[in-house]
């Protein structure tokens, strides 16, 4: 009985709590870790935090989208800054899991894929599974259709995009898509089923969205061509204009 009662007054020592907790902590931070590895985020843009976020957002974008932002994240809503519009993205990261995409443009192609990765790690922290992927390597996959032995079939590739609860896709052109391989249709049935089945895909365009650069051929992908009109924030997708980043 003794033996018991130690055992229980031990337990609920503060002291044993907080520092149970704190392992806790530690093994579920070293989890996520292993996540954002995994999901092939490139070393240099890996964990970036709100204050380096807010370095590549182009805050004059924000400003002329700034009912659009309300719209999407609240009343509450009142970013005057580069800073607090990243803290409102990083504060609000369920909020951005319940969209269907995250569409990043404008800067370059390094701000742009800091930006998706940095996004991409953040929502892995609400406990998900994510991966980042190149449009052109995919493009180029989805072209190959025949396998020789070492490579992964095109149907096989696509069915494993639509089981990671958070995708990003890095740097797409039309150019990357070739109509006679059918590579926007195998794009919209990874990007359809992802939609209806609530996960969020984050897509950087490399050229600026505006309406001279709006699709029109959907052969590069229904999907695509409907995107590339999303010139402003919306219920379902969030919009995000960023600037030139160089490596420091």
């Amino acid at each position: 009985m003794g033996n018991e009662s130690e055992k229980n007054d031990f337990a609920s020592d503060p002291e044993v709590i907080e520092v149970a907790n704190i392992y806790k902590a530690k093994q579920k931070a070293l989890a996520f870790l292993r996540r954002g590895q995994k999901a092939n985020i490139p070393d240099k843009h890996f964990r970036i935090n709100a204050n380096q976020f807010a370095e590549l957002i182009d805050f004059t974008y924000v400003k002329d989208n700034k009912r659009a932002y309300r719209e999407l994240f609240g009343e509450n809503y009142s970013a005057t800054n580069q800073q607090e519009f990243a803290s409102c993205l990083y504060d609000n990261a369920e909020k951005l899991l319940e969209m269907n995409y995250i569409i990043i443009d404008g800067g370059n192609s390094e701000a742009r894929r800091r930006a998706g990765s940095a996004l991409l790690f953040r929502l892995i922290l609400c406990d998900r599974w994510g991966m980042y992927k190149e449009c052109s390597e995919l493009s180029h996959k989805f072209q190959t259709i025949n396998a020789d032995g070492g490579d992964i079939h095109r149907n096989v590739i696509a069915s494993q995009l639509k089981k990671y609860d958070i995708l990003f896709i890095s740097e797409f052109y039309p150019k990357l898509m070739s109509v006679h391989f059918e590579t926007g249709s195998f794009f919209d049935e990874v990007l359809v089923a992802r939609r209806y089945s609530h996960k969020t895909t984050i897509i950087s365009f490399s050229e600026p969205m505006q309406s001279e650069s709006v699709i029109t051929n959907k052969e590069y992908g229904v999907t695509f061509a409907d995107l590339s009109k999303q010139f402003c924030p919306s219920q379902n997708v969030l919009r995000i204009k960023v600037v030139p980043y160089e490596s420091k």
